[in-house]
């Protein structure tokens, strides 16, 4: 080798040297493990502190307590045990603020909500009670997709799987296994009927998610009643081959707590014909204001002001606001006040505008017919007026109101939520001032009767 390809061999040698030596070498330590309790799919304002200063107990205990009556609460709820946030200080181990997470989401419903979270983290890291979670809200949705899972099942699961499988040496073996100890013979019979190519008869002992991927397998039909578990009546709700008219009003009331999809609830009243004289007419007639608005939210969002209804329309404008629509909503009564200045429309539809609120216009006018409704005692303690409105205030002093919860943002969020069903003027009033304005006030619209 000559000379010169030896210097240039010995400088490449030393400059990939000096390349690596630039480069700080990547160890273990260096890398943050992610921690399971903070993972989330969602996003809440300043959720980095939500939990800060919160003990566990009294955060799972909130979660466990929350039962949700108005959509935008719902929703709310969700998105605090979905969002990432910090964890309570005191978690008592890795994952266990994950897994009340996932078991409070699947107990409203949201089945969708806890698989997505396992997905954001490793396998290997979930908890038994984390992979429990998982493989519930599969079987609830996908029965395929949990027979492949690869968490802790149990015999039962293992047996339907067969059955799904068609694998009947693997049904035989596992029926062997079950034999007497097996606590409901339904999984048992529904296997032998598979077996034999006989009819499946008969009903689960519990109400289970494993029982609700059989009934839908051998398409068993099933009743709900208003106090079974939401996450029963959500997945009767969603299965398709029982009868609309069945599954229907468990998917309003489900709507109207926020835990059921508007657009698959417009889908049930299309193929029961509640739309058929038109949506203006059936908002009339329905107890689930909030429910039906916000299914037919694209109807309300696209409806124009018509000058033969307009003087009275009022609710058109309710419709509005409890579908969101708070610019409709205005914009409607900025309309009937100019042409039809005393109609209906702005008699008794003013305060559903009012709650998102243009605050100047109407308590004087409210205030010299009474307050019937009760909306102007509403407003005061919410603390919807202005300075210039005080000849319309009542003359009781404003409600009182006692902090919702210590240090911690999100439980004081929490305990809010869960108050606003009894103590509607405090939760909003509460809400508003953790920033969630808008929220608040649409609550405060849809508590409306």
């Amino acid at each position: 080798m000559s000379v010169f390809k030896s210097k240039i061999l010995l400088f490449l040698i030393l400059a990939a040297a000096s390349a690596r030596a630039d480069v700080p070498p990547v160890t273990e330590g260096a890398l943050k493990k992610i921690d399971p309790d903070e993972i989330g799919i969602a996003t809440v304002d300043g959720s980095d502190d939500l939990w800060t200063d919160a003990s566990f107990r009294d955060v799972a205990g909130a979660f466990d307590k929350a039962d949700p009556f108005v959509p935008t609460q719902g929703r709310m709820l969700r998105d605090l045990l979905a969002t990432t946030a910090g964890k309570p200080a005191d978690t008592p181990s890795s994952g266990a603020f994950l897994t009340a997470r996932l078991n409070k989401l699947f107990a409203l419903g949201f089945f969708g909500d806890v698989v997505e979270l396992s997905k954001k983290i490793p396998p290997r890291d979930r908890t038994a009670g984390q992979d429990e979670a998982v493989l519930n809200a599969l079987l609830v949705t996908d029965l395929n997709a949990a027979c492949a899972f690869r968490g802790e099942k149990s015999d039962a699961v293992r047996l339907i799987c067969a059955v799904s499988d068609q694998d009947e040496e693997e049904i035989y073996r596992l029926l062997d296994l079950l034999g007497e100890q097996q606590n409901d013979p339904f999984y048992a019979a529904c296997a032998n009927a598979f077996l034999n190519r006989t009819e499946t008869t008969g009903a689960p002992v519990e109400k289970t998610p494993l029982a609700v991927a059989v009934m839908r397998k051998f398409k068993i039909p099933w009743t709900v009643g208003p106090d079974d578990p939401a996450w029963w009546r959500k997945a009767f709700a969603e299965t398709a081959f029982l009868p609309p008219e069945k599954r229907l009003p468990v998917a309003e009331d489900l709507t109207e707590k926020g835990l059921f999809d508007p657009a698959k609830l417009n889908a049930l009243y299309a193929v029961t014909g509640v739309l058929d004289n038109g949506a203006r007419a059936a908002f009339s007639k329905t107890k689930n204001k909030n429910a039906f608005a916000a299914a037919t939210e694209d109807f309300w969002n696209e409806r124009e002001t018509d000058l033969e209804t307009l003087a009275d329309c009022a609710a058109d404008i309710e419709a509005f606001a409890r579908a969101g629509l708070t610019e409709k909503a205005d914009e409607r009564l900025n309309k009937a006040e100019l042409v039809f200045p005393g109609s209906p429309t702005v008699v008794k539809g003013w305060k559903w505008a009012e709650f998102h609120p243009k605050k100047e216009r109407f308590f004087e006018l409210r205030a010299g017919a009474g307050d019937p409704d009760g909306a102007l005692r509403l407003f005061f303690d919410l603390g919807l007026f202005s300075g210039d409105e005080e000849s319309a205030l009542p003359t009781e002093k404003q409600a009182v109101c006692e902090p919702f919860g210590a240090k911690s943002r999100g439980l004081r969020v929490l305990n809010a939520l869960n108050a606003l069903k009894t103590d509607t003027v405090c939760a909003v009033r509460a809400l508003i001032g953790e920033g969630f304005e808008a929220q608040a006030l649409q609550m405060a619209a849809e508590v409306q009767p």
